[in-house]
């Protein structure tokens, strides 16, 4: 059998410490993989379209009180992943901006 876990005791320095330096990796590793993700123009595409399914970049066009919920809701993750990509990775945000920005222009453009 194994051993029960040992519940997080806050008053030894050494459990926090422990802690500290799992959750200092787990936040590096996860702005490690967003970099790469922005590091590639079909993460940038995707990446993108989160965002914009998120209506990030929308207003609600809602009256209905539990459509405008579900829609602040969805917001609320795109905006906390839009904040996340502006501290991490600015260059690499603004670069995706100007492509979209691009691609919108040229398809309105053939669509005259």
């Amino acid at each position: 059998m194994s051993e029960p876990v040992k519940p997080f005791d806050a008053g030894d320095e050494a459990q926090v410490k422990a802690k500290q330096k799992k959750n200092r990796l787990a936040i590096q590793q996860r702005q490690d993989d967003l970099k790469a993700v922005m590091g590639t123009p079909a993460g940038r595409r995707h990446i993108w379209h989160v965002l914009e399914m998120a209506g990030v970049y929308s207003d609600t066009g809602h009256t209905d009180p539990v459509m405008i919920g579900r829609f602040l809701g969805r917001r609320s993750i795109g905006n906390e992943l839009l904040a996340e990509l502006v501290s991490v990775c600015l260059p690499e945000y603004l670069l995706m901006e100007s492509e979209a920005r691009n691609k919108q222009q040229k398809e309105e453009e053939a669509n005259g």
